[in-house]
């Protein structure tokens, strides 16, 4: 007779022992879970690393590229002032008793550097000369010379620079007592004034003022040109910076000068004076700042955004059955925005009721389209890096009196 033991009657005669299949199994599973988890451990830390390389690259260059933008935005009254200076000199426009000639010049900068707002000259003799915008879109040219018996007239201006209808007089103001005068002077070079407040209009600016020597090099008077806040917060806003990027122009003294939210950073008193009262880290969008001396301070913020509850296909978005035709003249339709997609999706809705289109990518070749092409409606954005608010403010020209800002 043949006895056969099999594997299980082993193991139970000796509880004390582990399977051989265990002990073979067992670890070779764990070996297997080890090897996929360390992979796709270093493969998830590989991936983080390399999305935070690319999202810090894409940074730094979207960073770079706002920088360029500013930098080249806020060199503008500088280059202005440089310009400015050189022509009064070279052309003589400097004469205390007839400021005209300066006042016409001045007037006609400020349609060739459409960005800035205010032009102006201040003299030791109390004479002055200046152009500027206001709110409605309208250019008021001022002067104080012998003229005016040396008392600050202001005047509404006709597109010519003429002077159409009086608007008012400031018996008291005198350049010489300006921030922008007094800063310049003592300077001795162009630079940049405190955010201040305006002595005519309640708004707040900022300057950049640059002393005017004659050809004897004797000290005569300032050339300054301003920048209102509220412009400087319109241009944070027209900068492409993605979907949830924010732009912020902070004071050393951590007041918050503009942004691109839609928050204000001052307030209006009840006789309608702005005054700044905002603080970086009190924003709708707190701020917070990292700071190492001798190297400077880096300035950052957290944002929460939604999660979105489903992903929906523009091509399976049929939008046709909401149009419901035109009937009547054909018109023409100038489309002004700086981002070909939101053109396109006008001009898709447009084309096919029988309006013809017409585009431009900016405030000025929008100017140039409507002046050519004489549209019965102009469609444009309102916040454009070149001419966006102040092609709106062409509203009283005729060419573009037809104008919806949006």
């Amino acid at each position: 007779m043949t006895l056969i033991t099999t594997e299980s009657q082993i193991a139970a005669k000796s509880p004390g022992k582990i399977p051989l299949r265990l002990v073979l199994v067992v670890p070779f599973v764990l070996q297997i879970f080890a090897a996929v988890g360390l992979t796709g451990w270093f493969s998830l830390r590989n991936g983080t690393i390399a999305v935070n390389n690319v999202t810090s690259q894409l940074r730094m260059e979207v960073l770079g590229r706002i920088k360029q933008q500013l930098h080249t935005y806020l060199e503008t009254p500088h280059l202005v002032n440089a310009i400015s200076v050189d022509a009064i000199r070279r052309f003589d426009l400097w004469n205390p008793n007839n400021m005209i000639p300066m006042r016409s010049y001045f007037f006609w900068q400020l349609q060739q550097f459409p960005t800035v707002n205010y032009i102006s000259f201040g003299g030791e003799r109390k004479e002055y000369a200046g152009a500027d915008y206001k709110d409605d879109g309208t250019v008021v040219i001022e002067i104080t010379d012998k003229s005016t018996n040396f008392i600050n007239t202001i005047i509404k201006a006709d597109k010519q620079g003429n002077p159409t209808e009086f608007k008012e007089v400031h018996i008291g103001y005198d350049p010489r007592i300006r921030p922008w005068y007094k800063t310049a002077k003592a300077a001795g070079k162009s630079q940049w004034n405190k955010i201040y407040q305006y002595y005519i209009q309640p708004s707040l600016g900022i300057s950049a003022s640059q002393p005017f020597y004659d050809k004897n090099g004797t000290f005569r008077g300032v050339v300054s040109t301003d920048l209102f806040l509220s412009e400087i917060g319109d241009f944070l806003q027209s900068l492409k910076i993605g979907k949830s990027g924010k732009t912020f122009i902070i004071e050393r003294s951590g007041l918050l000068v503009a942004s691109s939210t839609s928050e204000n950073p001052f307030l209006k008193s009840k006789d309608g004076k702005e005054t700044l009262i905002l603080k970086a880290i009190e924003s709708s969008v707190p701020l917070k700042v990292e700071s190492v001396l001798g190297a400077g301070s880096i300035f950052y913020f957290d944002l929460d955004l939604p999660v979105a509850s489903q992903y929906i296909e523009s091509d399976s978005m049929n939008f046709s059955d909401k149009i419901s035709g035109f009937r009547g003249e054909t018109y023409k339709i100038l489309l002004v925005d700086d981002r070909r997609e939101n053109r396109n999706v006008l001009r898709n809705m447009l084309e096919p009721l029988g309006f013809k289109i017409m585009e431009a990518c900016n405030g000025q070749e929008g100017l140039d389209q409507a002046a050519y092409f004489k549209p019965d409606l102009i469609i444009t954005d309102l916040v454009m890096p070149v001419m966006g608010l102040k092609f709106c403010r062409k509203r009283n020209n005729k060419v573009c009196k037809n104008i919806f800002c949006g």
